[in-house]
């Protein structure tokens, strides 16, 4: 199943992923109602809070053989998106973009690319 809904137009090009990823419980509280007909795979992740160093990313869903889209509200640093990124790719999938509604990319953007993320979409910015 191609992927429709409010945040497909025009940030997200249609027809290019066919499966939503969660990267983290709050990811997944937030928008996965919004989505309860699409392929999914949701993420949990092990995070030291007094360093904020992730020791553990368990991704869980379909991945081989898709074209995943990682949904959150915002990336910073952007190294949740990273481990996901490297580990769906790992495990089979064809693709992985990156949508957020806010995108601060303290690291630059570059550090994302090289992790395998193909695209990254963010509402009302070219990217």
């Amino acid at each position: 199943m191609i992927l429709s809904g409010w945040w497909c137009s025009p940030a997200v090009p249609r027809g290019l992923h066919d499966t939503i990823c969660y990267p983290d419980k709050g990811a997944t509280d937030k928008y996965y109602s919004s989505f309860p007909y699409h392929a999914s795979v949701v993420c949990t992740k092990n995070r030291d809070p007094l360093t904020g160093y992730i020791s553990e990313i368990t991704c869980k869903g379909s991945i081989k053989n898709r074209k995943i889209l990682i949904i959150d509200d915002i990336c910073d640093g952007g190294m949740t998106f990273i481990l996901i990124a490297k580990k769906l790719l790992k495990e089979g999938a064809l693709t992985v973009s990156l949508y957020v509604s806010h995108g601060i990319f303290s690291k630059g953007k570059k550090v994302l690319h090289n992790s395998g993320i193909l695209n990254i979409y963010v509402p009302g910015r070219d990217e």
